[in-house]
């Protein structure tokens, strides 16, 4: 079947709507605009029905049908609300500038990082649909990364542009993925930040591995990068905290070793579990062999508990054909394996 003819008109009012809804997020106080996109987010998982039902769908598969008495309708319901959030506080990042964004962000373990930055040596740096992820970049270059994002370009080139114009506005250019990797590599050897979101599926071009007794396509070319430009792979978290607080924290630095054979290294075994977080390995592809987060078709679900948080949010994804879905799972954490496999993990919680 060819394009809907609609589909230029539509796309038109898609860029006429977002600069609505963004010069109204960072016309409110910021706490009005993350409230404002909890109910955008609770509007639409009332009348997205088709997305409603996959989120429904993912959860129960992932966590069964309740979690200590709490619904998969129910936590589908806040991930449609933490999703809102955040998109909305993504579109008021630049009114709140560089300072704003350092006043709401407490960041941990990030000194080790921004030393490296100061040597003028690049680093790939992954997170996850986690928290409000784009924040967490911004912290980061308001903290004096030369961070750059590599992401791929979305159908609707006028939002698009839209949503680079935001990140540029924050310092932080983009990388399109689709046009090879040379320029990803050109930067990470200029001395750049490689910022990336590995939590799609890789569909052929990836490496499988089992994830709830199915294969998962999982991306390897942060490792891949990582490994030709001789750089580290940061990978890093950033949680929501009460009053419009935020923490992010560094969860793990993993050093590609240049004398290993490149497929090796990919697929190298994992190391200790870095406190304070226990995150267990579903894929030790991409070299991010303590956290990768893969997906497959059906769900994803990201695999972290902190041990010192116990009222905190947990973040997660839960994806389906690329479409990912931000699951939050307020509670006591902890994690227990979902089969015999040291590579298959769940997350449970204990609401109190």
């Amino acid at each position: 079947m060819g394009r809907s003819p609609f589909r230029p008109l539509r796309q038109k009012l898609e860029v006429v709507a977002l600069h609505s809804i963004g010069f109204l997020a960072r016309a409110l106080p910021f706490a009005w605009t993350s409230a404002l996109g909890a109910g955008f987010g609770l509007l639409a998982f009332h009348f997205m029905a088709r997305r409603r039902r996959i989120a429904i769908e993912n959860i129960t598969l992932a966590l069964g049908p309740e979690i200590d008495g709490v619904p998969a309708h129910e936590l589908a319901r806040r991930t449609f609300a933490q999703i809102g959030r955040s998109f909305l506080e993504f579109l008021a990042l630049p009114r709140l500038g560089h300072r704003g964004i350092l006043a709401r962000v407490e960041m941990i373990g990030f000194d080790p990082l921004m030393e490296w930055a100061r040597t003028g040596r690049g680093a790939v740096v992954l997170t996850a649909h986690y928290g409000n992820w784009e924040l967490l970049g911004a912290s980061m270059r308001a903290s004096g990364a030369p961070i750059k994002y590599l992401l791929p370009p979305q159908s609707n080139e006028g939002s698009d542009a839209y949503f680079d114009g935001i990140r540029e506005d924050l310092g932080i250019p983009a990388i399109k993925i689709g046009y090879g990797m040379r320029g990803a590599l050109r930067a990470l050897r200029s001395g750049a930040f490689l910022g990336m979101l590995p939590d799609q599926d890789a569909r052929r071009v990836g490496i499988h591995v089992p994830f709830f007794g199915r294969p998962a396509s999982t991306h390897t070319g942060p490792a891949r990068l990582a490994y030709h430009a001789r750089c580290p792979i940061a990978v890093g978290l950033i949680e929501r905290e009460p009053g419009g607080l935020f923490r992010a924290r560094v969860l793990a630095t993993l050093t590609p070793d240049p004398e290993s054979d490149e497929t090796r290294e990919v697929e190298r075994p994992p190391m200790e579990d870095p406190a304070p977080y226990v995150v267990k390995p579903m894929s030790f592809a991409g070299m991010s062999n303590v956290l990768i987060f893969p997906n497959c078709s059906s769900y994803f679900f990201t695999l972290v508990s902190s041990a010192e948080s116990r009222d905190r949010t947990l973040g997660g994804v839960m994806t389906t054909r690329a479409n990912t879905l931000l699951l939050e799972l307020p509670g006591r954490i902890r994690a227990k394996s979902s089969t015999n496999s040291d590579r298959e993990w769940l997350i449970t919680t204990k609401f109190e």
